[in-house]
């Protein structure tokens, strides 16, 4: 039989896996989120750390349908958010200490992502992932898999809130994949409100589909 120790580290190595490539684990948003939940919350058992884990997600895991409802009440017609509710879990085993990325950017790093963001000339403009890049250094970590590549840049403080970049792999008037994904939209608040860039917008402007019976009007207080 195994011992605790040797099935908490299976949790962590099937949790590592999870948040770099869900659709191989769980397929769709719901059942990946499903999926992550119950990793987090048998590790944090393991661990007698149940109030932290609660603590985690009030902050992260709010609403009547957890992340994927941040992006579903968003009524935004882009492909299945198995990537983007991922990258908060990534964030989330992070900050529970379950999950280190390959690089995690300094105060001065941090700051300055965060200010770009910011700016008019930075949202007015569409930028590929090679420009991404060049401009905030390779990504602390990246959701990859299907049509959409999450580049998630975290801070050495745990405190401080990630900032995602969904970047399309395939745009709906092309005819195919396109040779460098391109950032549709960018996140960085605890609510995951997608600040649509260029190509997000017309992206959003051809493509107006009806909500889901399932998802109701949220009122904008929710993203503030």
């Amino acid at each position: 039989m195994r011992t605790v120790a040797e099935i908490r580290d299976r949790l962590l190595e099937d949790l590592r896996f999870m948040v770099w490539r869900p659709s191989m684990r769980g397929g769709n948003a719901d059942a990946s989120e499903e999926l992550l939940l119950h990793l987090l919350d048998t590790l944090c058992f393991i661990d007698r750390r149940e109030k932290v884990w609660a603590a985690a997600r009030s902050i992260f895991v709010t609403g009547c349908r957890w992340v994927r409802g941040h992006f579903e009440f968003q009524h935004r017609p882009f492909p299945h958010f198995v990537n983007e509710v991922t990258s908060v879990y990534a964030e989330v085993a992070f900050t529970l200490g379950y999950f280190t990325p390959a690089r995690l950017l300094n105060d001065a790093e941090m700051s300055r992502l965060a200010s770009v963001c910011e700016r008019a000339e930075f949202r007015c403009q569409d930028w590929t992932e090679t420009e991404l890049h060049a401009q905030f250094g390779p990504p602390s970590h990246e959701v990859v898999g299907g049509l959409t590549t999450v580049a998630c840049y975290g801070s050495e403080a745990p405190e401080v809130k990630w900032v995602f970049f969904d970047l399309a792999r395939r745009l709906p008037w092309e005819d195919d994949w396109l040779p460098v994904p391109v950032v549709r939209d960018f996140r960085n608040g605890h609510h995951n409100q997608m600040h649509l860039l260029p190509v997000g917008e017309r992206w959003a402007g051809e493509l107006i589909r009806p909500a889901p019976d399932i998802i109701v009007d949220t009122p904008i207080e929710f993203f503030q």
